[in-house]
């Protein structure tokens, strides 16, 4: 009796110390996939990575139990398959289950069922936090014959969850997150790590998924939408989302929604571009269109440059067949060329006027001719109402052009116009347009004088390129910051511009332009400065280095991987192989130069310049501890 009590108070008195805080030094973190997109009602899939991140202030995790959940979306499975905890798992134990949100009968194992409305009972297995909510439970020792632990110091992958959410129609979001108490085949399972055979309770974590709703609109003839890539092509009948579609499905040209997610390191800037584009679904032939596209949502996200060029109303003349004369007529029109055959554009002596707006913009008040039609300063006669002009000497050739008369403010400081004040001499502003509105403005006609339209299919026609800041988040993937969308009314250079079509010379059927955007979101990498060719990170190069990647790359089985793989590309190729412990073997010991590639080798401390653009290489830096705080 007496060795009972002595027990139940050891073990009282050691999850006290632990419910105050004792062993911590351990995060419980997801990473995996920030948007999932579809139809509302759509059931769509992603996945989540569990990780286990310590601090390095004690020893590498040697087992754990890991409970979750998920708000809006259903785990449906849980494995350590490919993660970091399979590659060091030897002859331990693990059992990964998803768990039920209906109660279950204790004797038959049976969800019991609710006879009146034919749907479960809720009250599933599990306790505390989790009473009546599916999710998912892992536990895992890594091996009960040695003592095999997690890196300590650095992030390890321990779980990979599959993950079903319903898209709600306007969109909404989804949380995957740790939570005690979930309950598999066997008792309710805690989030606990084992470290030295003692018991650590980590830091719980939480994953935001965005759903974002993709609607499809076939109504009309034609559509608009958005693509990362470029699309030209008869038989390439793509969605919004860049995805190739069965040409005899034509639904599948009817998306008007879609997002873009890029990466980038936190705090840095990102670039990247999208096409806009016309898809015709029927048989109509478009010949020109004008286009008002708003940019709403962050400042830090701005538009850098909007060009037809590179797209299919790219000027590309049309010549005889002698590839000398221009084309000139529809009659001749069916046996003319293009300049340059390798060029997708179809725009010959049309029209173009394309740019990004001005914010705020001031409109200058232009001089009136009066109701007597006597020009007030030259005494000619004029049309009254119409703008009057100035001849002004043209600074570059010396002729005399043409230039609208602006109103000046008088003496008085009173505005003539609004009758408000100004300041004497000054040009007064008639109105001011674009009031806080952001865009961009394209009107275009392919040609003037042939019968020149677009074709079948998707056609890419306007190309937007824009860059973002990443915002600072250790990592975590964030929601849209920005949106594209057609909105009526943007000013450029001349009159408010309105989303048209235009087919046989009047407006097309298109009936998604409402519908139709495009949304951007930013994922902040994890960017660590690090030493190349310090393989395994002990702050010093030698040549267990070199024997470190041969172990991690060559031995059976494989020695344990570097904590930072980029410090193992010695050359900086963007692959770890026996080069890269040459490469050391002779830098060290044949003074043999490094190659142009290698940058930031030992003992210099810097990210790898690839991780900071589009394409970086597919190694990863998870810690390194010779250069940490910089």
């Amino acid at each position: 009796m007496k060795r009972v009590w002595i027990t139940t108070l050891t073990v009282c008195t050691f999850l006290c110390l632990c419910s105050l805080g004792f062993g911590q030094g351990f995060d419980l973190q997801l990473s995996g996939d920030t948007i999932l997109s579809g139809q509302a009602e759509d059931v769509v899939s992603g996945s989540c990575i569990a990780i286990l991140a310590p601090d390095g202030s004690e020893g590498g995790a040697e087992g754990w139990q890991i409970s979750l959940t998920a708000d809006n979306a259903t785990i449906t499975g849980i494995s350590i398959v490919g993660m970091d905890a399979e590659a060091l798992f030897s002859g331990g134990f693990q059992i990964s289950q998803t768990t039920p949100a209906c109660a279950i009968d204790p004797v038959t194992g049976m969800v019991i069922m609710d006879k009146s409305t034919g749907n479960c009972i809720e009250g599933g297995p599990g306790a505390g936090d989790c009473v009546g909510l599916d999710g998912a439970v892992s536990a895992v020792i890594l091996s009960e014959e040695s003592v095999v632990t997690l890196p300590v110091g650095s992030p390890s992958s321990i779980a990979i969850l599959s993950v079903e959410a319903t898209i709600p129609a306007g969109g909404g979001t989804a949380t995957v997150r740790y939570v005690d108490s979930c309950q598999g085949g066997g008792q309710p399972i805690s989030n606990t790590i084992s470290v030295d055979g003692q018991t650590r309770f980590p830091t719980l974590g939480s994953k935001t998924i965005n759903l974002i709703e993709v609607v499809r609109n076939c109504e009309g003839k034609n559509s608009v939408g958005f693509s990362e890539d470029f699309v030209r092509d008869v038989a390439d009948w793509v969605d919004i989302l860049g995805v190739p579609s069965d040409f005899s499905d034509p639904s599948e040209l009817c998306v008007g929604q879609g997002s873009v997610i890029k990466e980038g390191p936190a705090g840095g800037t990102v670039q990247g571009s999208v096409y806009v584009n016309i898809i015709e679904a029927k048989f109509d032939r478009a010949q020109g269109w004008s286009f008002s596209i708003e940019l709403s949502g962050d400042s830090d996200f701005n538009l850098t440059n909007v060009t037809t060029n590179g797209t299919v109303a790219a000027p590309n003349q049309l010549f005889e067949p002698d590839g000398v004369t221009p084309c000139l007529g529809a009659n001749s029109f069916p046996n003319c060329v293009r300049q340059d055959p390798s060029n997708p554009g179809l725009w010959s002596g049309g029209f173009n006027s394309t740019g990004i707006i001005e914010t705020n913009k001031e409109i200058l008040a232009v001089e009136k001719c009066p109701e007597d039609g006597t020009d007030p300063f030259t005494g000619d006669s004029c049309e009254s109402g119409s703008d009057l002009e100035i001849l002004m000497e043209d600074p570059v050739t010396g002729n005399l052009i043409r230039e609208a008369r602006f109103v000046i403010c008088p003496k008085d400081g009173v505005d003539p116009i609004s009758g408000g004040s100004c300041n004497p001499g000054d040009i007064v502003i008639a109105e001011i347009v674009n009031v806080d509105r952001r865009g961009l403005v394209s009107a275009v006609v392919l040609s003037l004088t042939l019968p020149v339209t677009l074709g079948a299919g998707t056609s890419s026609v306007l190309k937007i390129s824009y860059e973002g800041v990443v915002a600072d988040g250790g990592g975590a993937g964030t929601g849209p910051v920005a949106c594209l969308g057609f909105v009526d009314g943007l000013i450029g250079d001349g009159q408010p511009v309105g989303n048209i079509v235009t087919i046989a010379g009047n407006a097309g059927d298109v009936t998604n332009f409402d519908l139709a955007e495009v949304c951007f979101g930013f994922t902040a990498l994890s960017v660590l400065p690090f030493q190349r060719g310090n393989s395994n990170d002990d702050l010093k190069l030698n040549i267990a280095d070199a024997i470190y990647t041969i172990n991690w790359r060559f031995q059976n089985p494989a020695g344990p991987a570097p904590a930072c793989e980029d410090a193992a590309d010695a050359n900086d190729d963007g692959v770890v192989d026996i080069t890269d412990a040459a490469v050391t073997l002779g830098n060290l010991f044949m003074n043999e130069p490094l190659p142009t590639d290698a940058s930031n080798f030992f003992p210099a401390c810097a990210i790898d310049p690839s991780d900071i653009t589009e394409n970086p290489d597919a190694l990863t830096c998870l810690s390194s501890s010779a250069c940490e705080g910089l």
